[in-house]
């Protein structure tokens, strides 16, 4: 009798086991990602959903939201919307947790940072005297701008390069989201030889502090080249034009005479090389404030070169 029981016993449990070794085996839960990043604006991405039985899928933070939040299993995958908040701080990092009742599996969600930023504004490095700015401009870049920010833009320009010159101002101006850039449009002629700067004022919607930004151009002749002189000895200048790219022309100037035009400022250079410089000055044909020379054949060589010596 009780070797009856026993049999009896053995044999139930082991279609017990049998029934239980052959469902696991059988179930699957599987997903496409274990992780998803985002950028920091409002997203969706897709996450693929395989199994043979019910799931559920649950966002382990408040800025993620999935949909559906559970199905069935089917033949082929099933596709759930994993979407995240819009960032406007640090990077973060959260979770999704996709399970059946038996086994759960972690997606990881990140996100990058959402901090608006603006850099330095942009604008040509010269402009040529008694040329009339067309298509010129000044421009703002910006990144990580959210829907909805809008700019007003204080413009104004300094220097004596600026006379003939005007930029505008902008009020409300619509900037898309993302990274891009603010215009602001140049016009005018420019009648006098000089520097110029332009001074902004710039506040952003939903930005709590304004910026004040500046950028620096010129106004010049036609053709000039920025001398710098960094060094006077007696009766000699040495001069750093910067980086020069020669022509093809006869003598590498494209078929004309290359004109240089220096503007030797010496006032803390020493008396004797101003008043040989104020002759050279009232000698010279058509300016009041510079002199210029033209090079043929020269004993200097302005070509791929940054500096040479002139005597005084």
């Amino acid at each position: 009798m009780k070797i009856h029981a026993i049999i009896s016993f053995l044999c139930l449990a082991s279609v017990a086991l049998g029934t239980s070794c052959k469902d696991d085996e059988t179930h699957f839960l599987q997903r496409s990602h274990d992780a998803l990043s985002f950028p920091y604006l409002n997203s969706t991405k897709e996450l693929l959903v395989l199994t043979n039985g019910s799931w559920k899928i649950t966002p382990d933070d408040t800025w993620i939201s999935c949909s559906p939040g559970e199905g069935n299993g089917a033949p082929k995958e099933q596709a759930v919307n994993i979407t995240v908040a819009q960032n406007d701080g640090a990077e973060r990092t959260g979770s999704v947790t996709l399970s059946d009742g038996l086994k759960e599996l972690v997606i990881r969600v990140t996100q990058e940072d959402g901090f608006f930023t603006v850099g330095s504004p942009e604008i040509a490095p010269s402009f040529d005297l008694y040329e009339e700015l067309v298509d010129k401009r000044v421009t703002i870049p910006y990144q990580k701008s959210k829907p909805g920010y809008k700019a007003d833009v204080t413009a104004t320009l300094e220097g004596a390069g600026a006379e003939g010159i005007a930029i505008e101002s902008l009020s409300g101006y619509e900037m898309e989201a993302g990274d891009g850039a603010i215009p602001l449009a140049l016009s005018g002629t420019p009648t006098k030889k000089g520097p110029i700067t332009v001074k902004l004022h710039v506040e952003i919607s939903s930005v709590a502090t304004p910026y004040d930004l500046t950028a620096e151009s010129r106004a010049k002749l036609a053709g000039e080249v920025t001398v710098t002189m960094f060094k006077l000895l007696p009766r000699l200048a040495v001069l750093d034009w910067g980086d020069y790219e020669k022509g093809t022309g006869t003598n590498f100037n494209n078929g004309t005479p290359r004109s240089f035009s220096f503007g030797l400022a010496l006032e803390e250079e020493g008396r004797g090389a101003q008043r040989r410089h104020q002759k050279r000055e009232r000698r010279a044909e058509q300016s009041q404030h510079q002199w210029s020379k033209h090079i043929r054949s020269s004993p200097l060589r302005f070509v791929r070169r940054k500096s040479a010596c002139m005597p005084v």
